[in-house]
């Protein structure tokens, strides 16, 4: 006979017990139960929708697996750390996984915005962002002094010659000056090198799209952020992290928790509810 909880809620049920994953589901909705009115005043813009997207995708996250073991891909990761990055991410205005990776490093879960979440965030601020990857037989200037420019016409017909620079430039809708920048093949490799997977499948499978990830990466160095993303502490890995005064009263749960009580089980009827009587 199946059994379920009793008592104080939030109390784990004998599904919780037995699968390790579902009482780390548990812990994530707890989470975002006890903690909802701040978080929904956490946002400026709807706040109970955003809170709903953001426990939706701290569930899908916990769910995540490695497409070549097969593994959990955020198992060793706590569910508290990975319902902080999510509400992070969608505070940003990112969606995880898509505009925002969740990355596990030595322990910790880092935010790495994906180049589509960087361009979506330049864009929310009202820059215009391209990038792009010059070729050998494409026509190529640039200057990046105070009168710069960057001109590239494409060669006619298959380009087929390998990536000579990378280049990248920003505009604001109202006006003002063009951020630009260019790198040489030379930087280019070096960035490569640097990275954890040098001879990854981004590099030696789409080396042009890589290079122009790179320069989105690099041009969103000079361009100014939108104020709610400046506003929260930023981790070395150009992560953030949600106000600390929301972690520090589920740190403070998760340790009550620890030295409550094992719960109360009792009998359950066929479809989950308490039987009359218990």
């Amino acid at each position: 006979m199946r059994t379920t909880e009793r008592g104080q809620a939030g109390r784990p049920t004998t599904e919780q017990v037995t699968d390790p994953q579902a009482a780390r589901e548990a812990v994530i909705r707890g989470i975002f139960r006890e903690q909802h009115k701040f978080l929904c005043a956490l946002f400026a813009k709807d706040g109970p929708t955003m809170v709903a997207r953001s426990l939706s995708s701290a569930i899908q996250a916990l769910k995540m697996r490695d497409p070549k073991t097969g593994e959990l891909s955020l198992a060793s990761i706590a569910p508290e750390a990975i319902a902080e990055k999510c509400i992070a991410c969608h505070h940003m205005g990112l969606e995880p996984v898509t505009e925002a990776y969740l990355i596990p490093f030595k322990g910790n879960l880092q935010i790495i915005k994906a180049p589509q979440g960087l361009i979506k965030l330049m864009a929310n601020a009202g820059w215009r962002v391209e990038a792009r990857a010059v070729r050998e037989g494409d026509f190529f200037e640039h200057d990046l002094g105070d009168d710069g420019f960057i001109k590239h016409r494409k060669a006619t017909g298959r380009r087929e010659g390998a990536v000579t620079y990378g280049y990248a430039f920003a505009k604001h809708v109202s006006g003002g000056p063009t951020i630009r920048d260019v790198l040489s093949w030379d930087d280019i490799e070096s960035y490569r090198l640097q990275s954890k997977q040098p001879d990854g499948p981004m590099w030696s499978g789409n080396y042009e799209g890589a290079v122009r990830k790179t320069m989105i990466h690099r041009i969103a160095e000079f361009v100014p952020l939108p104020s709610e993303v400046r506003s929260l502490t930023r981790e070395a890995a150009d992560g953030i992290e949600v106000p600390e005064e929301i972690w520090q009263s589920i740190r403070a749960k998760a340790e009550a928790g620890k030295a409550a009580p094992a719960p109360e089980m009792v009998p359950a009827s066929a479809d989950g509810r308490e039987e009359a009587g218990a």
